[in-house]
């Protein structure tokens, strides 16, 4: 099961660049408790991710509140001042209903996928229904015998936001939302803006 929380940093309507420029994040996050954050720990490393969300025929996924995404991931590594790709992947997700609050959380089954999977999808009727860019960040924090995924996402058409994400069984959920509260506070973040709608829906709006 995957918890998340979701913050709004900056919203735009612009398009992304083939490579993002890590001094314009840190800019960007000034004033925003962010910038030594970011300017401190930067990987050299970043994915550009597209994200298709398919339809399936015959399901209405959106009234079920399910999402069934591929998801085409190219990472770049920073190699003497110069980005090259690192590599390339597809994954399949399937996310069941979300059970919403100030942090998300539902099911999810995410797999890496062959091309041949979605020539496959293509012929029995699964159509691609919106498309999604974006550059994330992802930082690894620990924190109270925990690991958290800290994504920074700079989102085509929608802006720049800050995901902190946790892997769980449903049986430690509420565990696990506790620890996501309490990462927050830690990085003195109380007081960003929550964001609880997906990008899908942003997008859509």
């Amino acid at each position: 099961m995957e918890i998340e929380i979701k913050f709004c940093i900056s919203r735009s309507n612009q398009l992304l660049p083939v490579i993002p420029d890590p001094d314009a994040y840190v800019k960007l996050f000034e004033g925003k408790q962010l910038a030594e954050f970011f300017a401190g720990n930067v990987p050299d490393i970043f994915e550009f991710q597209k994200d298709d969300y398919l339809s399936q025929p015959g399901r209405d996924l959106k009234s079920l509140d399910e999402v069934f995404r591929k998801r085409e991931i190219t990472t770049y590594i920073r190699r003497k001042s110069k980005w090259q790709i690192k590599e390339h992947d597809q994954l399949l997700t399937w996310k069941g209903p979300a059970e919403r609050g100030v942090v998300k959380s539902r099911e999810e089954i995410e797999f890496s996928t062959p091309d041949s999977l979605w020539v496959v999808l293509g012929k029995i009727g699964f159509n691609s229904s919106l498309i999604i860019c974006k550059h994330r960040w992802v930082f690894k924090i620990r924190s109270k015998d925990q690991t958290f995924n800290l994504c920074f996402d700079c989102v085509e058409k929608l802006g720049c936001f800050i995901e902190i994400e946790l892997i769980t069984s449903n049986e430690n959920k509420e565990k696990a939302i506790d620890a996501i509260f309490d990462l927050q506070k830690e990085l003195g973040w109380e007081n960003f803006s929550v964001e609880k709608r997906s990008y899908a829906q942003l997008i859509k709006e």
